[in-house]
Order: C-alpha cells, then sequence, then structure tokens
C-alpha cells in the first residue's frame, strides 16, 4: 500500500509520416545542396508524374531495396544494381557513398543517413540519421575535424538551408513537406553541453510521403515505402503514490520532467543541475491519469 509507481513511455507510435523524410529524404537533398548536379540514391523525373508507390521488397530488406536505387549514370549499370544479389550489390568500393554492407552496429549501416558519412567532411551540412524530426549538423570550423563553413558563414548556411528545404513538395500532393526549421544555437559559439547535437531540426507537416519534388535539385523518389508506423515525440505518465490525487491529471510536460517528478514521489530532492521540473506540484482534480509527455 506504501508503494510508488509510475509508468511512462518518451515517445509513441502513430502512422509512418516521418521515417522516410528524416531517414533518406534529407540526407539525399542535404547531399545534392551540397554537391550541385549530383544525385546519390532516388533519381526521379520531376516532369512525369509520380510512379506507383513502392510497397514490396524482393530483397526482403528496406535497406537493401533503397540501396537498389543508388544512382547509376549508366543504363546498364543501374540495371544491374536493381537485380543483382545484396550481397554483391552492396560493394562501394572506390564510390563517395558508403554501402548497407559497411560498419558495424555502432554506425547504423541500415541507416540511409550513415551511407553519407564518407562526403560529409566535404559538405556545409549533413543530416544525421533520425527517425521523428530531421536532424543537421552544420560543418563548422573549429567544431568539426573538417570543418568546412567559417563561423561567420553560419547564419547565412542556416537560413539558405531552411529556404532550400521549405520549398520541397510531396510530388503526389504538390503540398509542401516541411513545417518549419528550429534553430538550435542562437549563436555558432554556442557549445552548452545541454545543446542538442544537430544545429537545425526539420519539423514535418505530418504527412506521409514516397516522392518529393525540389525547385533546385529535381525529384527523389519513389522509394519504398514498406513500414506503416512510427515513433512520435509524444508519450505519457501513468502515477500512483504519496501526492497524487486518485482520478487527478498531471499537466502536459517534457521528458526532462520525468526524472524530478519520479524522485519527488520517492520524497527525494532533485539536484540543481537536473532540468525539468516535477509535475506533481501543478496536479489538477481532472478525471485522469494520463499526461501527454512530449
Amino acid at each position: 500500500a506504501e508503494a510508488s509507481v509510475a509508468c511512462f513511455t518518451v515517445h509513441g507510435m502513430d502512422q509512418n509520416q516521418t521515417d522516410l523524410l528524416s531517414m533518406l529524404m534529407l540526407p539525399e537533398l542535404l547531399y545534392r545542396f551540397n554537391f550541385h548536379g549530383k544525385v546519390g540514391i532516388a533519381s526521379g523525373d520531376a516532369d512525369a508524374p509520380p510512379g506507383p508507390q513502392i510497397t514490396s521488397s524482393p530483397r526482403r530488406s528496406w535497406s537493401g531495396e533503397v540501396w537498389s536505387r543508388k544512382h547509376e549514370a549508366g543504363r546498364l549499370r543501374r540495371g544491374l544494381r536493381r537485380m543483382l544479389p545484396m550481397r554483391i550489390s552492396t560493394s562501394a568500393a572506390g564510390d563517395d557513398l558508403l554501402s548497407p554492407g559497411e560498419g558495424d552496429a555502432a554506425s547504423l549501416p541500415w541507416m540511409p543517413a550513415s551511407w553519407y558519412r564518407r562526403v560529409w567532411p566535404r559538405m556545409k551540412a549533413f543530416a544525421l540519421p533520425g527517425f521523428s524530426m530531421g536532424q543537421i549538423r552544420i560543418n563548422l570550423v573549429g567544431r568539426e575535424a573538417q570543418g568546412v563553413v567559417a563561423r561567420t558563414d553560419y547564419d547565412r548556411v542556416c537560413d539558405e538551408i531552411t529556404e532550400f528545404l521549405l520549398r520541397v513538395k510531396d510530388a503526389r500532393s504538390g503540398q509542401p513537406v516541411v513545417e518549419r526549421v528550429v534553430r538550435t544555437r542562437r549563436t555558432p559559439s554556442d557549445n552548452d553541453p545541454k545543446l542538442p547535437v544537430p544545429d537545425l531540426m526539420v519539423i514535418w507537416r505530418g504527412r506521409a510521403t514516397d516522392v518529393v519534388d525540389s525547385p533546385d535539385v529535381g525529384r527523389i523518389g519513389p522509394v519504398p515505402y514498406a513500414r506503416t508506423g512510427s515513433h512520435r515525440n509524444r508519450g505519457f505518465l501513468l502515477a500512483k503514490g504519496r501526492g497524487i490525487e486518485p482520478g487527478s491529471a498531471l499537466p502536459d510536460g517534457s521528458a526532462v520532467d520525468l526524472g524530478p517528478t519520479i524522485l519527488d514521489m520517492m520524497g527525494a530532492p532533485a539536484p540543481g543541475q537536473m532540468d525539468g521540473a516535477s509535475l506533481l506540484s501543478a496536479c489538477t482534480s481532472e478525471r485522469a491519469t494520463l499526461s501527454e509527455v512530449d
């Protein structure tokens, strides 16, 4: 009877509206943005209607299906890449992109964004692996090992990338795919260890798409769309214990509030260096025990 119980998740699941955009479209868009006229994966004809959606995976692997669409200039090589078994077509010796067969588990070889790592040193900005929001790191001089963007150009490059992404549209509906791009640093010198790794966070509009058009770099896709569900940045917290009125509701909070809340339930103070605050201090008497947590 004296026990306190907390059940929570820091993220949820919903329809798959962001995986392809963050995992594949964004890194390819930035690749083309940095290397004018070059295409890495999934070239398409922006002047033609999009082809049918690709939902099957003959190679039994989503990453294998995507890699088979790596751009080849010659028709013969392009056809062979589509036809060859995965163990052969993953070879990328001398190529500018890594293949799904290179790297270990820590380097996420199945994640398309990681296939561009070989050329990150030559890019002004590159996409980091992710599922929900798109994550972009500026290749900043003095911060990155092989930085190319001067600190005096940081704001300009961030603005340029933002405007570039806001022009990208879903090729099937003609609607923009980006809602907004958020800056995580006020200046390029911000080095607070609590800051996220990316300099820019891309918030998608929340509609599933397998093919996008950019007036600047052309079409990407269609690409395989196989997973119907994906992560969301909304979770929940259910709690019972000291200081919690049965049937009450906790206010909306953030993942950083979970630690202080659990410590509060234990009767322990939260350390001064801990972000967030206990949600128990703002309990209401509403008939609910479910609280949305970002």
